[in-house]
């Protein structure tokens, strides 16, 4: 980490704060606003939790595969 680049580092934090921007958008607008989304019961949280991964996950996983896709791909090429 001591020896990478600023632009990676730079690069690194737009993708993160564009995953985190479309992470937060998604579940605003799919879910409801954020008074909303409450729950009473340990099951009723862990519903939410779960609606919140399945939109989660699949935001990150493409935003982060525009990004660095070629990184990706020469990983999968490995495995």
């Amino acid at each position: 980490m001591i020896n990478r680049s600023l632009w990676a580092f730079a690069k690194h934090l737009c993708v993160d704060a564009c995953s985190i921007a479309l992470f937060v958008g998604l579940v605003y607008n799919v879910l409801g606003p954020i008074q909303e989304l409450h729950a009473t019961t340990y099951f009723g949280w862990s519903i939410l939790a779960l609606k919140t991964i399945a939109l989660g996950i699949p935001a990150i996983a493409t935003v982060n595969t525009v990004f660095y896709y070629p990184k990706i791909t020469r990983y999968i090429k490995k495995q």
